[in-house]
């Protein structure tokens, strides 16, 4: 069966859609005032937005986490969330989604962080730049003349097969341009403050790194993969090392993209602002599909998408179905008529969910548990493997993500 994975960017906001998003929903007004008297501003102001140099990764951050509270928590979207993952900066909107970093934290972190980037980038120097249509061998092989050189460049994201981002000092960023065309890839160069994710950031890196240690992080309640690692985030010294690791490491995004797949990944859901994410899919893995949040008609898409194949989806009743009935039975017949009977009851609320084409609610993925959980008590597990099968089971459909208690 199919599973979904929620997906988070680490670029782009536009301050229209922040602000319709504001206007129309109560827990984006919420978000959104929280992070603004944390930091003493107003997010929505329009003579604050960024410049196309800069970036305030506060607002892209939140753009995310407040689409992802109103579409896919309030308004059921998804049956499930297997995974999650965030590219660069949209590791903070997934550990948010998904219960390891509070919201406040997460502001306060975001400060710090832009504040050292940009002291650092106004010191190193240096910029950024996109390849597209060479392979990465191409792409190293040129990177390696320059850096033979002594000329500090590198790759600071692995996006898809055939994109690329570099970083470096801008003389150098400019003389790949050259060698780029050359070999007839495209070459564009980006408006950004610093070349991040470079060990141009080093300096950067080693301060943010106080802040980070300060702050307390609890264990995702869902499968969330790192950026940098292109691996899962299991703990809060593997997430705190990631998070400092993530100003000078490349991003490893083509790494998470087909991590997921290999787990049977075929619908990904970009929850913030752009399509940037849902561009870089593109042909590079064509058996899967992806929708943005970030717009009504992409988000009617999304829900008509799910809700035609809603039976292919491994959700938190389906795995319940599965567990019921996988679970060995270890006790006497006369037990097995009430078992058969709770089990009809789980299969009639996914035949429910079937026929309506719907994601199931709270109070029915709750009833289905309390079902499993009485068919394995039934069957004769002890209280730590019924509390261990339950728990495995919320974790990997993401139940805590999409019903927050």
């Amino acid at each position: 069966m199919k599973r979904i994975a929620v997906i988070f960017p680490g670029q782009g906001i536009d301050i229209r859609e922040s602000e319709e998003l504001v206007r129309k929903h109560t827990v984006a007004r919420r978000i959104f005032a929280e992070a603004g008297s944390l930091l003493g501003r107003d997010l929505l102001e329009v003579s604050a937005a960024p410049t196309p140099a800069t970036s305030d990764q506060v607002r892209i951050v939140l753009s995310s986490v407040a689409n992802f509270e109103c579409f896919v928590r309030d308004r059921r979207l998804l049956p499930a969330v297997h995974y999650m993952a965030g590219h660069s900066l949209g590791e903070y909107s997934a550990l948010i989604c998904a219960g390891a970093l509070k919201l406040s934290d997460a502001v306060r972190l975001l400060a710090h962080r832009q504040r050292l980037m940009d002291d650092c980038a106004r010191t190193a120097g240096g910029g950024m730049a996109v390849v597209q249509g060479l392979t990465q061998d191409q792409v190293t092989k040129e990177l390696s003349l320059l850096q033979r050189q002594g000329k500090a460049i590198g790759i600071s994201a692995f996006n898809t097969p055939r994109q690329f981002a570099i970083s470096g000092h801008i003389g150098t960023i400019k003389e790949m341009g050259v060698l780029v065309a050359k070999l007839g890839g495209i070459f564009m160069q980006l408006k950004v403050n610093g070349p991040l994710h470079s060990e141009l950031m080093s300096n950067a890196a080693n301060e943010f790194r106080s802040y980070v240690e300060a702050t307390g992080f609890d264990q995702p309640n869902c499968t969330v993969y790192s950026s940098i690692t292109g691996n899962p985030l299991y703990d809060s010294r593997e997430i705190k090392n990631n998070l400092v690791s993530q100003l000078t490491q490349p991003v490893l995004w083509e790494h998470v993209l087909q991590a997921l797949v290999r787990r049977k990944v075929t619908l990904f859901i970009n929850a913030g602002p752009g399509s940037t994410l849902e561009k870089m899919m593109g042909s590079s893995w064509p058996g899967c599909s992806a929708f943005s949040l970030g717009r009504e008609d992409t988000r009617n898409a999304c829900a008509a998408y799910i809700n035609a194949e809603i039976d292919t989806y491994v959700s938190p009743v389906t795995r319940c179905l599965v567990s019921a009935v996988a679970a060995r039975n270890n006790t006497l017949s006369q037990e097995v008529g009430d078992i058969v009977k709770v089990y009809d009851r789980i299969w009639e609320i996914q035949l429910s969910v079937e026929k309506e084409k719907r994601s199931a609610d709270r109070a029915t993925v709750l009833a289905a548990l309390s079902d499993l959980k009485y068919i394995l008590e039934k069957k004769g597990l002890e209280d730590d493997q019924v509390s261990a099968k339950v728990d495995q089971l919320i974790f990997e459909t993401g139940m805590k993500c999409l019903y927050p208690e």
